[in-house]
């Protein structure tokens, strides 16, 4: 369109033709998509009963619940406004109109479920949330949210080698490890990315701590609570009604979602979201044997964002203290 590419499709001497990759099962497609709504019905009933109660109760920490509100819904919309095709119609306000609204409902969303959670989360498993308070706090420089993000970047690294070694197995390249990632055509669209899978994990790490909690509550342990979780995330994946090797996939999903949960238990939610956050933007990066390549750049960018966060992290969990031996007096 007018000299810029909008669709692409990589053809390496392995790839399957176009007329025989196969398609996804009708069956799948329907089951993950009941998964989905019924999940999001439940979600929306009982967070919506708890965010009452703990508002009534004036039991809510209603200014961090507004701080997300305000990050979630305008994430959304700079990344739409950095992400969008700008054509010079009356349609373009249209479209703006529909995206401020959109972002203003998603955040709705967050804002009522942190206030239907962290009530219970401070009451009961308050070290679940000690350095995700202190981010919204503005306590960046702390050693312990430092200790934590570097572990979130850690995690996320592993599962993303583990997806690589699936996709090994699985020979089903199409020249890229994952061809996602050349959606990354221009520079703005880049950074929209970025904001999109940051604020994914952000809402993602939120709504699988609700669903453990409750279900904790229900089960009285936590590991048939992580067990079951786990399945609801393997079964609410799309990618897995596409695949052509259902046992490797399913159990790859399976412990990954199963990793995700653990760690959200173990270490809380800052662990989590940058887990996942960094889980989606290596998935995205596009991988050849030629590193000139035209798109290469987004990669060495989205890979040096990484390596940033890992380092930034490291020093900072340190706490000011020296990293060989003690300074000298």
């Amino acid at each position: 369109m007018k000299g810029h590419l909008t669709s692409l499709y990589l053809l390496a001497p392995w790839s399957l033709p176009i007329s025989d990759i196969q398609t996804p099962s009708n069956t799948g497609q329907l089951f993950g998509s009941y998964v989905q709504i019924i999940g999001l019905l439940i979600f929306l009933f009982f967070s919506a009963g708890l965010a009452r109660k703990n508002w009534l109760a004036n039991r809510a920490d209603r200014r961090g619940a507004l701080k997300l509100f305000w990050i979630h819904s305008g994430a959304l919309f700079v990344g739409w406004l950095l992400n969008a095709h700008y054509v010079s119609e009356g349609r373009m306000f249209n479209f703006a109109y529909y995206n401020f609204a959109s972002a203003l409902f998603n955040g709705a969303l967050l804002w009522q479920l942190y206030l239907a959670l962290e009530p219970a989360l401070r009451a009961r498993w308050p070290q679940s949330i000690v350095t995700w308070n202190r981010i919204l706090a503005g306590r960046f420089s702390d050693a312990q949210v430092g200790a934590h993000i570097l572990m979130g970047v850690t995690m996320g690294i592993v599962i993303s080698a583990a997806f690589v070694i699936k996709d090994w197995f699985n020979f089903e390249r199409l020249g890229t490890l994952n061809p996602s990632g050349i959606a990354d055509t221009v520079t703005r669209k880049w950074f929209a990315s970025q904001i999109f899978v940051a604020d994914n994990a952000l809402f993602t790490g939120f709504l699988i701590f609700f669903i453990i909690f409750g279900l904790k509550v229900l089960f009285r342990r936590e590991w048939p609570a992580m067990i079951v979780v786990a399945i609801i995330l393997c079964a609410s994946n799309g990618n897995l009604y596409r695949s052509t090797n259902l046992a490797l996939d399913g159990s790859v999903y399976f412990l990954v979602a199963l990793g995700i949960v653990w760690a959200l238990v173990r270490f809380g939610m800052l662990t989590t979201i940058v887990a996942v956050f960094v889980t989606n933007v290596l998935g995205r990066v596009a991988s050849t044997s030629d590193p000139t390549l035209w798109f290469m750049p987004f990669a060495y960018a989205t890979l040096i964002l990484v390596a940033a966060l890992a380092i930034i992290s490291f020093w900072r969990s340190l706490g000011g203290q020296s990293l060989i031996g003690s300074e000298a007096t």
